[in-house]
């Protein structure tokens, strides 16, 4: 037997429950890397935080905001706020150690 199939809005769909909070989640996280990626740091962070109050094992939630305190560091060196700039960093290697790897990479300590 073959199964039909039709496209209908997701306003008409049947969530589980829970499915919302994570639909709301990723929506978070998608925002927070758009606006990264657009060089919005700021609102960015906000939104990693945002995510985190959601959730706060989220790794992904922790990586986005990680590297939201890394893009503020690196505005705040070309200001020539080194110390504001290493305590970003610093911040960042908090929220999200693994991207210590990434500094070592860039040649950042």
């Amino acid at each position: 037997p073959t199964l039909a199939f039709r496209q209908v809005p997701l306003s008409q769909v049947v969530m589980a429950k829970g499915e919302e909070a994570g639909l709301k989640l990723g929506s978070l996280k998608r925002r927070g890397f758009l606006l990264l990626a657009q060089g919005q740091a700021e609102p960015a962070l906000q939104l990693f935080e945002q995510a985190l109050t959601e959730d706060r094992r989220d790794q992904e939630a922790f990586l986005g905001k990680a590297r939201a305190l890394l893009a503020m560091a690196e505005e705040e060196h070309a200001k020539g706020r080194l110390q504001a700039a290493e305590r970003l960093r610093s911040a960042a290697v908090l929220a999200y150690p693994r991207i210590q790897e990434e500094l070592d990479l860039r040649g950042e300590q």
